[in-house]
């Protein structure tokens, strides 16, 4: 599980004003003259460089999220506006009662894997934290808790925003899953779909599409699941098939 591209500019965001404070005490110690203080210093200098260097990683890759985002948007539009939404594969509405059923349990799974984002920023945050030995362990873990519980929350308001939709809607093309009219892009130059399966044994029954994105740490993945109805379960089988068959998967692996 990993958190969506959309999200990073958000976290560059925040890792600037932590940046900046680091860099204020390293001058500050660098050019106090005093032995200590400037070992202080170059800590704070080395901390700051890291920092900084993760917000920029950060902030440039949510620009491009912004931009893929904004494109999508205005092709939606496009699309809506000369009656070709998505040039639709399937397409079918989801009652009210199925829709908040859905939404209940993707809510439930997601605090999961909410959780264990939490966990692994307290973990691993707090144990880099500590290691610079300014601060105190207690102290690291405390404010990586509070960071990651924060983080968590904004990721999780993120990918249960389509809960909020008023047209519950569900489309899939061949490259987009609308989720509420809301554009989840799941093939293109950068994305890849990795895997597409039928969840029969969820209440409802859901549509689960697994997608890859490069990114310069390696290759992240996410899960997009949307609602089907129990009339539209074979129709959806047939469309599992023929997106596998269309990304060079088997469908009967």
């Amino acid at each position: 599980m990993t958190a969506p591209r959309s999200a990073d500019l958000l976290v560059g965001v925040i890792l600037v004003p932590p940046a900046a404070l680091t860099a204020t005490l390293a001058c500050g110690g660098l050019l106090s003259a005093e032995p200590v203080a400037m070992a202080f210093g170059a800590v704070f200098g080395a901390a700051s460089l890291g920092i900084g260097y993760g917000a920029y990683r950060q902030l440039r890759s949510g620009l491009e999220a912004a931009r893929d985002a904004s494109a999508t948007a205005t092709a939606l539009q496009h699309e809506a506006a000369t009656g070709t939404l998505g040039h639709a594969r399937a397409r079918w509405d989801v009652d009210a009662a199925s829709w908040e059923r859905f939404w209940s349990v993707e809510r439930r799974d997601r605090v999961a894997e909410g959780f264990g984002l939490w966990l692994g920023m307290t973990v691993l945050g707090g144990g880099m934290l500590a290691l610079s030995r300014e601060v105190s362990l207690a102290g690291a873990i405390s404010f990586a808790a509070v960071f990651g519980a924060g983080l968590a929350a904004l990721w999780f308001l993120w990918v249960t925003r389509a809960s909020r939709a008023t047209r519950r809607l569900v489309e899939v093309s061949d490259t987009t899953l609308y989720l509420g009219r809301m554009a989840h892009v799941f093939r293109s130059d950068r994305h890849r779909l990795e895997g597409a399966r039928l969840l029969r044994d969820r209440e409802p029954a859901a549509l689960e599409l697994t997608v890859s994105w490069p990114t310069r740490n390696g290759t992240q993945t996410e899960q997009i699941r949307a609602p089907v109805p129990p009339d539209r379960l074979d129709e959806v089988d047939a469309l599992v098939a023929e997106l596998l068959a269309h990304a060079g998967h088997d469908p009967d692996a």
